[in-house]
């Protein structure tokens, strides 16, 4: 804004101060969940926040081609063969970081090839609760074990056949045990899935 410019005003007339307007630009460039969820729908985009959360530092184009090509391709970025590297490159350059700078999740430098992440991005503590073909939703488990351990007690409580020797108070404290084991499982699997963490997703 000019500093000879005539002072903005707000819809209710009233100036709008400085303050006011960081604030306003600040959750302009706040990202939907919406958002998020279709700029984590891309492998590459997700590959390039967890290897720029890595890094922490602005990122050589060529170098994050090279490594998510290696990722895609299940092999060191050494091994990476020059026709994988540059399909990564190209994509990336074209598609996924003008995209990822558009939403302010990414500073790209197209003229150098630099790379880096934004404020915005390194803000955000995003993770994702990845389910491959063969795995069940965390969700499941846990209403499996609600379930299970609910038809316990009310068999123990009604000394229904085997259960009618099996106290309450042992269900209940078995139900606390196996819950618990199950919610530090997955507190450490969401942390291995986390993206920019030593694991990839």
């Amino acid at each position: 804004m000019s500093t000879t410019g005539p002072t903005p005003l707000q819809s209710s007339g009233k100036p709008l101060d400085a303050g006011d307007d960081e604030d306003s630009e600040s959750e302009d460039q706040r990202l939907s969940r919406s958002e998020i969820f279709t700029m984590l729908s891309s492998n590459r985009r997700r590959y390039v926040l967890h290897y720029l959360k890595q890094k922490q530092d602005s990122v050589e184009l060529g170098e994050l081609a090279e490594q998510i090509a290696g990722w895609e391709n299940d092999k060191p970025p050494q091994e990476v063969r020059s026709t994988e590297r540059k399909n990564a490159y190209t994509a990336l350059r074209q598609f996924h970081l003008p995209k990822m700078a558009e939403k302010g999740i990414v500073q790209f430098d197209k003229r150098k090839g630099d790379v880096e992440l934004s404020e915005q991005a390194a803000d955000l503590d995003i993770y994702l609760d990845v389910v491959s073909g063969y795995d069940v939703p965390w969700s499941l488990y846990y209403t499996a074990i609600s379930i299970a351990f609910g038809t316990l007690l009310a068999g123990s409580h009604l000394a229904f056949g085997p259960l009618a020797d099996v106290s309450v108070l042992t269900v209940s404290a078995l139900f606390v045990v196996a819950t618990l084991i199950f919610s530090l499982v997955h507190t450490y699997t969401n942390h291995q899935m986390r993206i920019g963490s030593s694991k990839l997703m």
